[in-house]
């Protein structure tokens, strides 16, 4: 994985953003904390998955793979990543997403010149009926994570670490289908097998560490939670549970409260608004800090959308809190 991650960053770094490095020193109880934030808020399309469309389209392109036609899953940033990397190329798309999807995310979905189907009760179930859709029309489908080059794309981010920051201890990341932390995983830990990786997952959808802990895919709980984009399921074929299986060395499970604080707390403090799923790493470095003082610590933030109704009540509710 480690070449394949190589050779996608020399594919795709004209065209991606090497987001910044920030030092988190201001948030009240990490102030003694060596933490930093990688930005991916700051990424084309306003998440990581734009790494991962890049990847994939290149790799169809040397194949030769019609993307005239595509069927994707998402629930919003996969679809946003693959339909701006396709800008440039008149492309019919039919997007999927589940019926659990927020009113607000669904909204932007609209904008996208995509066919929309609104089928199943959460995305692994979605991802089923739209690679069903796929295969009966014989049309491309670009899974969000069960795909090693979408997997190799997430992993561009671990050649950015390396060299932004030498000595890296730990890795906090949010967990969803695992497409992400394998691919930054992979990377990091064939680099220097003793850094650590931290998968951050809500406590209302922990399928993935859960499934770690069993050795197999359980069902999806379908468990509504303000980090949506993490939630609903795994493949269940997927690629993401032997590599997270292999690399990951914890998993942190948060409450939905640890979650609207850590909202708060990088918007207070960072002057940064960003979605619920992206700051499970921070509430992660919160719920673990006595164990990683004296170490470089990385939190990842993998995305900005969040629905400015939420946002606004997050901030409402904790600043009524400190009156």
């Amino acid at each position: 994985m480690l070449e394949l991650i190589n050779n996608t960053y020399n594919a795709i770094k004209q065209e991606i953003i090497c987001t910044p490095l920030l030092l988190c020193n201001t948030i009240p109880g990490l102030e003694q904390l060596d933490l930093y934030l990688k930005l991916e808020n700051s990424q084309e399309t306003g998440s990581f998955k734009y790494r991962g469309a890049l990847s994939k389209l290149y790799q169809m392109s040397k194949e030769g793979i019609d993307t005239k036609g595509l069927v994707l899953s998402s629930t919003g940033n996969h679809a946003a990543a693959v339909i701006h990397a396709l800008s440039r190329n008149r492309c019919n798309i039919v997007l999927f997403v589940p019926e659990t999807i927020s009113e607000s995310k669904l909204e932007h979905l609209r904008t996208f010149d995509a066919i929309l189907k609104i089928e199943g009760e959460n995305s692994a179930e979605t991802e089923a009926l739209a690679q069903q859709y796929a295969y009966e029309n014989s049309l491309p489908f670009i899974h969000p994570y069960n795909d090693k080059y979408i997997i190799a794309g997430q992993g561009t981010i671990g050649i950015e670490l390396i060299k932004q920051l030498p000595g890296l201890d730990a890795v906090f990341i949010p967990v969803g289908g695992g497409g992400l932390i394998s691919g930054i995983a992979s990377y990091l830990k064939q680099i220097n097998s003793s850094i650590n990786i931290i998968g951050c997952q809500p406590e209302l959808a922990p399928e993935m560490a859960l499934s770690v802990k069993r050795g197999e895919i359980i069902p999806p709980f379908n468990r509504a939670t303000l980090a949506d984009g993490v939630a609903g399921g795994l493949d269940p074929n997927t690629i993401t549970l032997p590599i997270c299986k292999s690399l990951v060395d914890e998993f942190v499970l948060l409450s939905e409260e640890e979650i609207k604080h850590a909202v708060y707390l990088v918007y207070h403090h960072m002057q940064m608004i960003v979605e619920p799923a992206a700051v499970l790493s921070v509430a992660a470095v919160i719920k673990k800090k006595d164990f990683f003082n004296g170490k470089k610590l990385v939190a990842i933030i993998s995305g900005k959308r969040i629905s400015e109704s939420l946002f606004k009540q997050i901030v409402k509710d904790h600043e009524s809190d400190n009156q």
